[in-house]
């Protein structure tokens, strides 16, 4: 007969490092129930967040779960959302537009529920809240110190939208513009398309795919390759199947293409300019006769950008041992990049 030997399989997960000292969580349960330093620390073991608060077992990300239920003052919705204190465990300490703040985030909306009509669940990603001091709170009578929220940042059918409140009467008194009765919301902004930069290149006016550009309505999705590398078996510390590891970048957009030789000469000109750097070897000139030479033989194209997305595949559901020997095995591939750009030379040289 055959023996097997059931080796035990340890599930590995990826728990990234992401500092909550500064935060705490609010979920659609309770009153609602707010977790805060030093328990949200715990967030991963913790049986309160664990349903609604949780990291991606692949990529590492924080995933918000919520629904409807238990919300907060001055709002109807009910949502998992991170609060940032700058006391931590407090309420009590916030920045003032005197001051400023910077809120910066980076966060995917992978997939929206619907409601029973088919109309998507209304998302919002960020918002900046007011918030009254006790002195303004017993000036009006509130019981709490919770004020509207001044900006809100929504995800809606694909497109970011950013909503601000408004004064309705510029002439209201100090107490007056204490009361949420004083404020409305604006027309609000939707971020259009092609925002998010301009990718600007030239093609060969020969090349084919040029008459398929020529519809300016043309969606296109260019890939950006990174380093990647094969990752053998031998290179882990445990039991694992051959993989490919990699960086890449999904850019989307429409293209428009240009004919004219002035706008051609000067996208040369600013991407020489741009590539150079802040202290250029080179400067590309305007009536360099190279570049007039050249611009009957190529198209240039302008690509607005509708959406970007990182891709990465670094062995991060491994364990720490293992990612480390897979970053170690990146690096590593990239002197074999080297090694065979050499080659390349070495067998393509035509001239003497």
């Amino acid at each position: 007969g055959v023996e097997v030997t059931q080796v035990p399989v340890t599930p590995q997960y990826l728990l990234p490092e992401i500092d909550l000292n500064n935060w705490k969580v609010t979920l659609p349960i309770g009153n609602p129930t707010s977790v805060r330093p030093p328990d949200i620390l715990d967030y991963a073991t913790n049986a309160t967040l664990k349903p609604f608060f949780y990291n991606d077992s692949i990529d590492g990300s924080l995933v918000f779960y919520t629904y409807p239920a238990s919300s907060t003052p001055n709002s109807s919705y009910s949502r998992t959302e991170l609060r940032e204190q700058m006391v931590p465990g407090s309420d009590n300490t916030n920045w003032t537009f005197a001051q400023g703040g910077r809120m910066r985030g980076v966060l995917s909306v992978p997939e929206v529920t619907f409601d029973e009509n088919g109309d998507e669940h209304r998302i919002i990603v960020m918002q900046i809240h007011g918030r009254l001091t006790n002195q303004q709170r017993d000036l009006i009578g509130e019981n709490d110190n919770n004020a509207p929220p001044m900006l809100k940042i929504y995800w809606q059918k694909g497109r970011v939208r950013i909503k601000t409140k408004v004064v309705k009467n510029l002439d209201a008194t100090y107490e007056e513009l204490l009361h949420e009765s004083a404020w409305g919301n604006d027309e609000g902004y939707t971020i259009p398309e092609g925002t998010l930069g301009t990718l600007v290149g030239h093609l060969d006016k020969f090349n084919p795919q040029i008459s398929h550009f020529e519809d300016k309505d043309h969606d296109l999705e260019l890939i950006f390759h990174g380093p990647e590398v094969y990752i053998s078996p031998s290179k882990y510390s445990t039991t694992q199947l051959p993989t490919w590891n990699y960086f890449k970048v999904h850019l989307r957009g429409k293209i428009q293409i240009k004919r004219a030789a002035q706008d051609i000469k000067d996208s040369l000109i600013a991407m020489t300019a741009f590539l150079e750097g802040a202290n250029p070897n080179y400067v590309l000139e305007e009536n360099n006769p190279r570049m007039a030479a050249a611009l009957d033989y190529i198209v240039g194209f302008h690509i607005g950008i509708t959406s970007w997305e990182g891709k990465y595949k670094i062995s991060q559901d491994k364990n720490k041992e293992d990612r480390s020997r897979a970053k170690q095995a990146l690096i590593d591939g990239q002197s074999q990049v080297i090694e065979h750009i050499e080659r390349l030379y070495a067998n393509h040289q035509t001239k003497g």
